[in-house]
Formats: structure tokens, sequence, C-alpha cells
């Protein structure tokens, strides 16, 4: 059975985030609003479906 191959992906989420989302700000209490707002993840599929099922859920 061949092996599942996952790609880490990297996101910059706008800074507005932090002031628009409150699940954000629960799940992120540390954030100062300076940064950089990154997300990282890990998935199976290519970068451009991954990145086409998150636009589709938006």
């Amino acid at each position: 059975m061949p092996k599942t191959l996952y790609r880490i992906y990297v996101v910059e989420l706008s800074k507005c985030v932090f002031s628009e989302n409150t699940k954000f700000r629960t799940a992120n209490p540390q954030y100062n609003g300076v940064l950089e707002c990154l997300y990282v993840g890990m998935t199976s599929k290519t970068p451009k479906e991954r990145f086409t099922t998150t636009q589709n859920r938006l």
C-alpha cells in the first residue's frame, strides 16, 4: 500500500483577523497585533487543492 504524502503549508492572515474574529482572539490570546499572523497546516492535498477547498468555505 503506498504511503500518503503530506505537505506543510503556511498562510499569512490579514492582521484584521484579530479584531474581527472572536474565535481567533480566543484561540490566540498571546497575539499582540504587531507581528505577522501566520496559519500553519498540514494536508495530503496539493497546495492548489487545499487553497481552493479553503476559499470555497469562506
